[in-house]
């Protein structure tokens, strides 16, 4: 293409590097969960009390849609907002009969389905089936893994911006897949990526047109993250036994599900976010695109070489 491209968008834009680390001791300050302070539970509600290491409050709140599916929220407000988004649709669950064992040093909420096991402090969060097999870990061993640290859950300050983080064990052999249009290999394990909608302008970056803040691991469950805002994700990568994922947004709000199989937890997010129409028969057939046509004449070129060569297209 013989034309020249703007120098302000060419650095500022082309040239930019999207993503930062979520963990940069030098360059951010953090406020990670140290201990529990209270808690209370009512009926599918869990709120907690906690504080960081620095003494910062936290709010959060565990509602439990349904005995394996639950909407995680935390914020250093006073209290924690209901924050609506365009994305949730279904808003009516039938929820879950919660009960608590406080065993001292840690406590335990339990469902039908799960247990939700956290040690008072150091603050630890574990994610388990009703067989008492650990599906999830907040990985709090990462606070001592010196300069590489990982964090187990908390705020990220640099400057004005603020935001929140979420870290997990890595399994050896465990895989995670989703996050929307992501070129590259299936299973996102050991991938740097940003749920950032742009202009990709090719498939050979992390750039890309459809983002979509929910993924799947190997180990039967699933993470749909309920923001519109930035989102960096870090799975396995630096850090080859742990994910991390960061929102640039006061809160912190997402919901688990469990499966195990991978079915049920995309019919629990389906429910949740919606299901799509079926599309009309044409959008399924050959689409011809390029990156520009340069006049209608062109694109009727394309249609008659498209007949002439025996081809069926449906769009062009």
């Amino acid at each position: 293409m013989n034309f020249p491209v703007e120098k302000e968008f060419l650095h500022n834009y082309l040239h930019k590097i999207d993503d930062r680390p979520i963990f940069d001791i030098e360059q951010a300050d953090y406020h990670y969960l140290k201990k529990l302070l209270t808690w209370t539970v009512k009926d599918s509600k869990i709120n907690l009390c906690a504080a960081t290491q620095t003494e910062m409050r936290l709010k959060i709140q565990i509602d439990f849609l349904n005995p394996s599916l639950f909407r995680f929220r935390a914020t250093p407000a006073s209290e924690v907002p209901a924050h609506p988004t365009e994305m949730v649709l279904k808003t009516n669950w039938p929820g879950a009969t919660v009960r608590q064992k406080n065993n001292g040093e840690s406590v335990e909420f339990e469902t039908e389905q799960l247990i939700l096991y956290v040690q008072k402090n150091p603050w630890s969060l574990q994610i388990l089936d009703k067989n008492r097999k650990v599906l999830f870990d907040d990985y709090a061993y990462g606070t001592h893994r010196e300069p590489f640290y990982v964090f187990p859950v908390g705020v990220r300050k640099q400057g004005d911006a603020i935001g929140f983080f979420q870290s997990g064990v890595l399994d050896p052999g465990e895989q995670m897949y989703g996050f929307g249009e992501k070129f590259g290999p299936l299973s996102k394990r050991h991938r740097k990526m940003l749920s950032w909608n742009s202009d990709a302008t090719q498939t050979a970056t992390d750039r890309s047109y459809k983002n979509i803040p929910f993924f799947l691991s190997s180990k039967g469950y699933g993470i749909f993250v309920n923001s519109t805002h930035r989102i960096h994700y870090e799975m396995g990568n630096p850090s080859f036994v742990s994910f991390s994922f960061e929102v640039e947004e006061e809160l912190l709000d997402y919901y688990w599900f469990y499966g195990p199989r991978f079915k049920a937890i995309i019919k629990d997010y389906t429910r949740l976010t919606g299901r799509p129409e079926i599309p009309p028969l044409w959008s399924l057939g050959l689409w011809m695109s390029r990156a520009e046509y340069k006049s209608g004449k062109q694109v009727i070129e394309v249609a008659v070489r498209l007949r002439q060569e025996k081809i069926p297209a449906d769009v062009l």
